[in-house]
């Protein structure tokens, strides 16, 4: 664990982090299409932060926490994806794909894929990383997008783009104005050749919802709740 000099930011955001892993199926034929690992924070009392505030906060005791983070994200991530055949996929800082190399030694095999917010929150150094890692074979995946990041002339293009809890949590019983636009959002997205991932989804209604109007993967607690994968940091 990183050394908190300040007892205000120790009590309040130092605290042990475990992974989770969730299934991502394929809506074509409803075997396991691939795995993310989520990063959580484990709290005895009071309000639990979200991850990237962790990470933020960390960030400010140590300049190097992030790339200690995500490393270890990566690390535990390709070890329990090994063997499964399927790609494992990770919300991770493009700074740190420079040193995959070292990173995936002993699991060059197992498929990976960055998941990135939004593009709009990449840097402008960070493009280039992610370019080459998406020419070795990586998958790019937005995770957190919105309709308009399709506007953008982006350095690269995603592999996949997620359909965010927000807009899929309830989309059969909303309002047929929201269901067409999210329906003509995720025709857009197959028009850029990514695979649509339907994000979120809990309720039968809306997976039905979603395979009808052509999501390519599921990932949600109708399809896999999370599973630990008993690692903390």
């Amino acid at each position: 664990m990183m050394a908190v000099t300040d007892p205000e930011e120790h009590s309040k955001w130092v605290a042990p982090l475990h992974l989770v892993a969730q299934p991502m199926v394929s809506l074509a034929t409803g075997s396991l299409w691939g795995i993310e690992i989520l990063t959580r924070v484990t709290v005895a009392h009071g309000p639990t932060p979200r991850p990237d505030q962790y990470w933020q906060s960390a960030v400010s005791v140590d300049p190097e926490a992030a790339w200690t983070l995500d490393r270890w994200v990566w690390r535990e991530a390709l070890r329990y994806a090994d063997g499964l055949g399927v790609p494992v996929f990770v919300n991770t800082t493009p700074s740190i794909l420079p040193h995959a190399p070292g990173i995936w030694a002993g699991h060059e095999r197992v498929p990976t894929g960055c998941e990135i917010t939004r593009p709009g929150f990449v840097s402008a150094s960070g493009w280039v990383p992610l370019a080459g890692y998406q020419r070795s074979g990586g998958l790019v995946v937005w995770d957190g997008s919105v309709p308009e990041d399709l506007d953008g002339a982006w350095p690269v293009t995603a592999n996949l783009v997620k359909i965010p809890r927000r807009y899929s949590h309830g989309i059969a019983s909303t309002s047929s104005h929201r269901q067409t636009s999210v329906a003509a959002w995720m025709d857009r997205i197959h028009e850029t050749g990514a695979l649509v991932v339907a994000l979120g989804v809990e309720q039968p209604e809306d997976a039905h919802w979603m395979i009808q109007h052509h999501a390519d993967v599921g990932q949600g607690f109708y399809w896999g709740a999370l599973r630990g994968l008993g690692v903390n940091y």
